[in-house]
């Protein structure tokens, strides 16, 4: 297993909810973008160290957070429309959520934290912080 794994399983699960909000684009980690859409999503893997919670056994462990900035273009809305697709994403990547891509499972154990919105130029971006592990 490596990162790149986990990623691809994450990216995969996380298509399957833009299938649901095709108005949101998604910047992918590792591909250019000079996105200029009113809605899109900034998706970044940010790995813990890799563990081994196994006593004389060979076991990988990988955890970390699959960061997300959803930013929308701020339109005199407030943050409604940002607050709201938030927490789509926070109950599409809910606590207790396992599921599998190409050999890898990748569970989420904990609750997405949705961070302080701000305003980043014509956006109002919020950070979303989804903490997965995948054995």
């Amino acid at each position: 297993m490596s990162n790149s794994k986990v990623r691809a399983a994450l990216d995969t699960r996380l298509a399957q909810w833009q299938a649901a909000h095709t108005d949101v684009k998604i910047s992918w980690e590792n591909v250019p973008s000079s996105s200029q859409e009113s809605k899109f999503l900034t998706v970044r893997l940010a790995p813990n160290t890799v563990q081994n919670p196994s006593v004389g056994a060979y076991h990988e462990r990988y955890t970390g957070d699959y960061k997300l900035v959803l930013r929308v273009q701020n339109t005199s809305k407030g943050m409604k429309v940002s607050e709201q697709l938030a927490e789509s994403l926070v109950s599409f990547f809910k606590r207790g959520d396992e599921f599998e891509f190409s050999g890898v499972h990748v569970h989420i154990d904990r609750s997405a934290t949705v961070r302080t919105s701000f305003i980043d130029g014509m956006y109002v971006a919020t950070p979303i912080d989804i903490p997965y592990r995948s054995d």
